[in-house]
């Protein structure tokens, strides 16, 4: 009404409440609306099948790997477990649980986002996952290389293997900026498995990247 008014120009008719009110429609919508339509209940839980998971410090201080709660005013990420989240699949969860477990018994420390640290090396962990519950594994550090790269990798990919049923693929990726979010050419290179995750798609197989 009021971009009409500074126009000089009279309102659409949908604008004015009356119409509104005769026509069963929210004031300023242009068409009734029908009421929602929900997710049938077995479709409620498990449905993302992408998740990025930050490697942190829960509230407690304890090594955890989930979603980010809060940022704290030194930059500090505090990390919330995904086990009851109802979105993460089951076998995202899982993965979670084994992977902690391999960050608290290895000998390198997480990423300190700290603004007076910004050191370490474990930081991010990328899940994709397919209908037939396939998963794309991705683990994000600082940069590795000789012999500390060899026994970083020793540290979790032989154990994921073992306990983490569905993986197809496990990339590692190199990332030393501020964020998590590396740059467009990051070193990214596939450590175990398949290059693709096979995705179908309304009768066609799409094949899935890390980075896809």
């Amino acid at each position: 009404l009021k971009r009409c008014e500074k126009l000089g120009r009279d309102p659409p008719v949908w604008c004015l409440r009356e119409w509104s009110i005769a026509a069963g429609a929210p004031h300023g919508c242009c068409c009734c609306l029908d009421p929602p339509i929900g997710a049938p209940p077995e479709s409620l839980r498990g449905w993302r099948n992408k998740c990025e998971f930050t490697i942190g410090r829960n509230e407690a201080g304890e090594i955890d790997i989930g979603f980010i709660l809060r940022i704290r005013s030194d930059g500090e990420q505090v990390v919330g477990s995904v086990q009851e989240v109802p979105l993460v699949p089951a076998a995202m969860q899982r993965l979670c649980r084994v992977f902690a477990a391999c960050v608290q018994t290895s000998a390198f420390p997480i990423y300190d986002r700290r603004e007076t640290a910004r050191t370490g090396v474990w930081r991010m962990l990328l899940a994709r996952q397919n209908p037939a519950g396939e998963l794309l594994v991705m683990v994000q550090t600082t940069t590795l290389e000789g012999e500390r790269r060899s026994d970083f990798l020793g540290c979790f990919v032989h154990k994921l293997r073992e306990e983490v049923t569905g993986i197809v693929s496990i990339y590692l990726q190199f990332n030393d900026e501020v964020t998590d979010a590396a740059r467009p050419d990051a070193v990214t290179e596939l450590i175990h498995g398949q290059p693709r995750l096979e995705m179908p798609m309304l009768g066609l197989r799409l094949e899935i990247g890390p980075l896809s």
